[in-house]
């Protein structure tokens, strides 16, 4: 329980890091073919963010690409 206490919200209101903003641009702009390969990307070109931040930007930038179409 105390896990899901201290997570950040998922709220579309909630503010976006300028870190996560620079993580999906990367996404939009290289588009992977792979959650995977997005993952691996991100994680190069951003070693200091946490797996769950990674995720959440993923999670995002799918968002984005499903609102578009």
């Amino acid at each position: 329980m105390q896990m899901i206490l201290e997570s950040p919200s998922l709220s579309p209101d909630a503010p976006v890091s300028a870190t996560m903003n620079r993580m999906t641009r990367l996404l939009k702009t290289v588009r992977p073919m792979t959650d995977a390969e997005a993952l691996r990307m991100l994680r190069a070109a951003f070693p200091q963010t946490s797996l769950q931040d990674r995720i959440a930007a993923l999670t995002r930038h799918a968002g984005d690409a499903i609102q578009v179409s």
